[in-house]
């Protein structure tokens, strides 16, 4: 459970506890002790509760979200394969282009300035 959500659950554990205590004749029948008790049981049920529902959520979302996390999987795995036609390639292809362009420069450059600059 997160910061916010003990926060929350600390809130409405304080107003729970604040409702009881303004009950008419609520003073005389429950001790100070047993409020803080049952504010204390009202945030650990709170908790229960809101992971029960974070599991639930969880078994629902995950199974539905596989086939996009496979298919990202498999776009990821394929840009990166150096012998496919993604990303890798496309990279790898273009810095020879690149490398050759710059290697025609550098032979054709007739003084050593230009030669310099090419390179």
């Amino acid at each position: 459970m997160d910061d916010t959500q003990e926060q929350e659950l600390q809130t409405a554990s304080d107003r729970f506890v604040a409702s009881v205590r303004g009950l008419p004749g609520a003073s005389k029948k429950i001790s100070e002790t047993q409020l803080a008790g049952m504010g204390q049981l009202v945030q650990a049920a709170g908790g229960v509760l809101v992971e029960y529902k974070k599991k639930q959520a969880i078994k629902r979302i995950v199974p539905a979200a596989d086939p996009q996390v496979a298919t990202l999987c498999d776009l990821l795995a394929a840009d990166f394969d150096p012998d496919g036609a993604n990303l890798a390639a496309g990279y790898l292809s273009a810095a020879n282009s690149l490398l050759r362009d710059a290697g025609t420069q550098v032979r054709r450059a007739s003084n050593p300035e230009t030669r310099a600059a090419a390179t």
